[in-house]
């Protein structure tokens, strides 16, 4: 899984995985500085995609911009065949 990348990109992302391995957020940079840097900066305010995942089945349900804005996301079902 990446957790982060920065350096000579567009805008450094930050990744966030819950503990079985599906995203949970990722924070996009728009701005700041440090970010050729060996090391992460620190103190960078990120805009935020957030995941949410329905508790009893583990399916994902919708993606929320950093404005609040959700995508709806509707499970694949499976037909009879």
């Amino acid at each position: 899984q990446i957790i982060q990348t920065w350096g000579d990109t567009a805008y450094p992302v930050e990744y966030v995985y819950d503990a079985i391995g599906r995203m949970q957020a990722m924070h996009t940079y728009r701005s700041g500085s440090g970010w050729n840097g060996d090391n992460w900066p620190q103190g960078q305010i990120p805009d935020t995609t957030t995941w949410h995942y329905q508790e009893s089945t583990g399916l994902l349900l919708s993606k929320e911009d950093a404005q609040g804005n959700q995508v709806i996301v509707f499970p694949l079902q499976s037909y009879p065949g």
